[in-house]
């Protein structure tokens, strides 16, 4: 199918995919300490970015759809910082490598790609 034909909820939703697909060829690159330590950083990073737009768009009574974190999403991500802010690797991680690559996402999708990414990485790490 070609994407010429697609809706643009579908092109957006494609969009996200090849973003993430990205990230994860890109973290797949590095060895795994760092990798997930540069998958909590970027989702911290982009999620706080998120944040101030939401608070501009909620400041201009922006009604567009956007995603919205869960509670238990935000609990995760702010677990995931705890553990890993202390890892030396913290302040000097490849996080632009992975803003990079989810450019051109609007900064909701940035950051909740970035999250998915985060919790895929960290899988088989216990985060308390």
């Amino acid at each position: 199918m070609r994407r010429r034909g697609l809706g643009s909820k579908a092109m957006a939703v494609l969009a996200e995919w090849d973003a993430e697909d990205r990230v994860v060829r890109y973290l797949a690159t590095l060895p795994p300490n760092v990798a997930v330590v540069t998958a909590v950083n970027a989702a911290v990073q982009l999620v706080e970015a998120w944040e101030i737009e939401k608070s501009e768009m909620l400041r201009h009574v922006d009604g567009r759809r956007v995603y919205l974190s869960t509670a238990g999403e935000r609990l995760w991500l702010d677990l995931a910082v705890r553990k890993y802010r202390g890892d030396p690797c913290w302040q000097h991680c490849p996080v632009a490598e992975v803003r990079d690559r989810l450019d051109g996402l609007p900064p909701d999708a940035a950051g909740y790609v970035a999250y998915l990414v985060a919790r895929w990485v960290c899988r088989h790490e216990r985060v308390t």
